[in-house]
């Protein structure tokens, strides 16, 4: 596990936690996105605890060049923001999991922490962006078919979703095919009613 924050008193507070639970290890920390971005590289990273508000590149930024270098990323993000678009732009950008800081003994964070290494997502209650009362048909998606899927549903074109994620647009086009397979629709209409249908996004 890495973690990504700026103030040294939170990163060693989150290392007191997690390290407190027998089957987690901090295999690293940074103060800053492309700190931590470079450091990932060269150790061995399966959830990365992300602050969102970093003194260079965002949490948003973040989650999308590490899930460029290595899709197979699973990235918590913790935020004192509890509403508007931040959270639906992670959730677009491939993070598995969003929780709000303050309010709470750590035990959220533990908890979100497990979801997100077993590749479940876990979106804070507060947030009231997103219904998560168990498994959807998203949930079949890989962190970048999820990523492509989001930014088709906020009706970005193949070219914008490509210039968004740094993927060639003939693989967004492979992608869009493959997740439209798995989710069982044909167009995206059908992709952003089903999106509505079952709470993954609001409606507009």
């Amino acid at each position: 596990m890495f973690l990504i924050d700026d103030h040294f008193l939170v990163r060693h507070a989150l290392h007191l936690l997690i390290e407190a639970e027998a089957d987690m290890v901090v295999t690293g920390d940074a103060a800053s996105g492309r700190e931590a971005i470079g450091a990932i590289s060269r150790v061995e990273v399966d959830v990365v605890v992300c602050d969102y508000d970093l003194p260079d590149i965002d949490g948003l930024q973040v989650t999308h060049l590490l899930l460029r270098g290595n899709n197979e990323l699973k990235i918590l993000v913790l935020s004192a923001i509890d509403h508007g678009p931040i959270p639906r732009q992670l959730i677009g950008a491939g993070a598995l999991g969003y929780v709000t800081k303050g309010g709470h003994d750590g035990s959220k964070v533990v908890r979100a922490i497990r979801e997100v290494a077993a590749g479940r997502r876990y979106w804070d209650e507060v947030l009231g962006v997103v219904r998560l009362p168990g498994k959807t048909p998203f949930d079949r998606l890989s962190p970048r078919q999820l990523q492509v899927a989001m930014l088709t549903i906020r009706r970005l074109s193949i070219a914008e979703v490509a210039a968004a994620t740094g993927l060639a647009e003939s693989s967004v086009r492979t992608h869009r095919q493959r997740l439209f397979e798995r989710l069982g629709v044909r167009s995206d209409a059908d992709l952003l009613h089903l999106a509505h249908a079952l709470g993954v996004v609001p409606p507009d």
